[in-house]
This record gives structure tokens, sequence and C-alpha cells, in this order.
């Protein structure tokens, strides 16, 4: 069993893109990457190089709990994915779903902002 870190997050979002590609012959047309939590890193760094993917759904996104909070530019060792500076603006449709608790709703307009400033 792998180990739950970073690098292997990024690793199963990619082979489970290859697995749609290469077994099941789906077009990137075709496919809407979803990403839950801290799954959204993963997903939005997949989509960021997938310029034709039917759609994204990021649903109560966190790239850095930090960002939240601060509005750093730059990553720390504590942040839940130390790549999230790297992200790229989709090109494809995106759509960014709030929690439903208070909390998660000012999390996610929050951290819907900081998607919304990504290159």
């Amino acid at each position: 069993m792998k180990k739950p870190t970073e690098y292997n997050t990024y690793a199963d979002i990619e082979t489970v893109y290859e697995c749609l590609k290469e077994q099941y012959k789906v077009a990137d047309e075709d496919i809407i990457l979803y990403g839950q939590s801290v799954g959204s890193g993963p997903t939005l760094d997949l989509a960021s190089r997938l310029p034709n993917l039917r759609a994204v759904v990021l649903h109560s996104p966190i790239l850095s709990g930090l960002r939240v909070l601060y509005p750093v530019k730059h990553t720390y060792w504590f942040d839940i994915y130390k790549r999230s500076y790297a992200f790229k603006r989709p090109s494809s449709r995106c759509l960014g779903i709030p929690g439903t608790t208070l909390t998660a709703q000012r999390f996610g307009v929050i951290s819907g902002r900081i998607l919304g400033e990504l290159n």
C-alpha cells in the first residue's frame, strides 16, 4: 500500500487519467474532472495541463490552509500542496462548490477567490 503523500496524490490522478485514455479510449472532451477538499490540488494540477477537458468541478477546494487565513503568495513546509504556487488556471470550464456550513462557505469563498487569482 502506498503512503499518502503529496506526490502519490498526483500519481494517482495521473494513473486514472491514463487508464481512461488508454484502456477505455475516452476523449478529453468527454472528461469532467472532480476534486473535493484536498483532492482539488491534484485535480487542478491535471486540469491545467489538459486544455480540451469538458469541465472541472472543485468541491470545497483547499489549496493551502494558510492561504485561506492570510494573503501569502509563497508556500510553507506545512502547506497541504507545496506545488500549489505553480498551479495554472485551467482553460476548460470550472465550477467551484463551497461547503454547506457557515465556516465551510466562508472557507470556500476565500478559496474560490484564490483560485480566481491563478495565472
